[in-house]
């Protein structure tokens, strides 16, 4: 009786004993009756883990990396998350691992995890320029796709411009409504305008509001220079008596005159249908 044993390496366990192809054994230890010459395969196989990853919510993301993997090597897991959600963590038989998105560990027996997301919030924040030129409303967190609806209301003696972000203008409407795709911050420009002049006015502007045509009666020599309601300055004109402004070619808005005499300067808010 002869009797052959097989003795894995690390990372390795033993399969099975073959002859001609054909297994003869499943037993690391076999023992057999010598009746000729025998050749026989000790067959061995890395050991191999499963690595799976469950998603909560299942919504919330994607996990790459999961699947399996020999004993030793190292997994490298990635979360990524959907739209309106971030990662929260990675938890395993309930306990928390890692709270970044990519996590790696050596192999060494099975493993089932999970990637937790949660909902995003953004931040919609709102500023007044200058700060005491009104009031702005309906800043706070919001969900992804949330509508929100915000509001300027100028103080006495200012009225209100524009909306802009990372100054660039977005709204010239007071109020502005939008779907929340991320933070914003958004500053509401007022301008200030008390309508009082240091001396008595002596001429008119007229119609205002105007479709397009701007009359100017009894003005003295002046240089009249027109203003958008970001504050470029769109042209400058020199007039006296009855002279008119064309603003036909420019949209709706607001627009600002303002009127340099010998007198001093003056300002007209213009607006246009």
């Amino acid at each position: 009786t002869a009797t052959v044993r097989a003795y894995p390496n690390d990372t390795y366990y033993f399969i099975n004993w073959t002859e001609n192809g054909n297994v003869v054994s499943t037993q690391s230890d076999y023992s057999f009756q010598v009746t000729g010459d025998r050749h026989l395969v000790a067959t061995f196989a890395q050991s191999c883990y499963v690595v799976a990853v469950d998603i909560e919510p299942r919504e919330g993301g994607e996990v790459f990396g999961a699947g399996n993997y020999v004993e030793g090597t190292t997994c490298r897991l990635e979360a990524q998350a959907a739209l309106g959600y971030v990662f929260s963590n990675w938890t395993d038989n309930g306990m928390e691992i890692s709270y970044e998105p990519e996590l790696s560990f050596v192999v060494d027996s099975d493993r089932h995890l999970v990637a937790n997301f949660k909902i995003a919030y953004y931040d919609i924040r709102l500023l007044a320029d200058p700060e005491d030129g009104g009031e702005v409303h309906g800043s706070g967190s919001f969900t992804y796709g949330e509508m929100v609806y915000i509001k300027a209301i100028p103080n006495e003696n200012y009225f209100f411009i524009n909306w802009t972000e990372d100054g660039h203008e977005v709204s010239q409407s007071p109020t502005y409504e939008f779907e929340v795709h991320g933070d914003r911050t958004l500053v509401a420009h007022f301008y200030y305008y008390d309508g009082v002049s240091e001396n008595e006015k002596t001429w008119s502007v007229y119609p205002n509001p105007t479709e397009g045509v701007v009359r100017m009666q009894g003005l003295p020599q002046s240089v009249v220079k027109v203003f958008d309601a970001n504050g470029k300055l769109l042209f400058s004109r020199t007039v006296s008596e009855e002279q008119s402004l064309d603003l036909s070619c420019y949209p709706s808005g607001c627009y600002l005159l303002e009127i340099q005499s010998a007198e001093g300067s003056h300002w007209e808010k213009v607006i246009k249908r």
